[in-house]
């Protein structure tokens, strides 16, 4: 969060907008919650605001899902060090495509070429902290204009906007 105030302030920005996905958009809630004042708008899509959303069944990451023992392993896979490339450029595929609601559409979705390496940071990031997340309880810090969506068929956070529901966050939110 240090990074982003300071990248705000060294390009002459007093406030500034912010729009995340997925973890992008978990860390937009966090920064929204401790930097309120310098943000003009903030777009949250597929996120949540605690890590309850790996209890909801509709969830990969919930242990109830029929997907989560083959994602398991798939992490396994994509932690070892003596995994080839190959083999952890398959299992990482398999994963984004336990997201996808239509897989056999990959090469529409991934046309365009990507790093990753934003990604895998904020992943990184993200898993050493997943066990404490929750910043439900801040949302009420956040008065910026919010614009909140989820996917109806968001395989990771499906409940995320229930999650949202009731909190003070000055929201606008849809099901899409």
């Amino acid at each position: 969060m240090k990074i982003w105030r300071q990248s705000r302030i060294s390009l002459g920005f007093e406030k500034w907008s912010f729009a995340g996905h997925s973890t992008g958009g978990m860390l937009g809630l966090v920064y929204a919650a401790a930097h309120a004042s310098s943000l003009d708008k903030l777009i949250v899509v597929g996120a949540a605001a605690s890590n309850r959303y790996m209890d909801a069944k509709d969830s990969i990451y919930c242990r109830e899902n029929p997907k989560n023992h083959r994602l398991l392993e798939i992490f396994t896979i994509l932690n070892a060090p003596e995994a080839s490339n190959e083999l952890k450029s398959q299992a990482a595929r398999e994963w984004t495509e336990m997201s996808l609601n239509h897989p056999d559409r990959w090469d529409d979705y991934f046309s365009k070429p990507s790093s990753g390496r934003v990604v895998q940071k904020r992943l990184d990031y993200y898993s050493r902290h997943l066990s404490s997340f929750d910043i439900s309880s801040r949302l009420n810090l956040i008065r910026t204009p919010t614009l909140v969506m989820c996917g109806k068929y968001d395989t990771q956070c499906p409940d995320a906007l229930d999650m949202l529901r009731g909190c003070s966050i000055n929201k606008v939110s849809s099901k899409y």
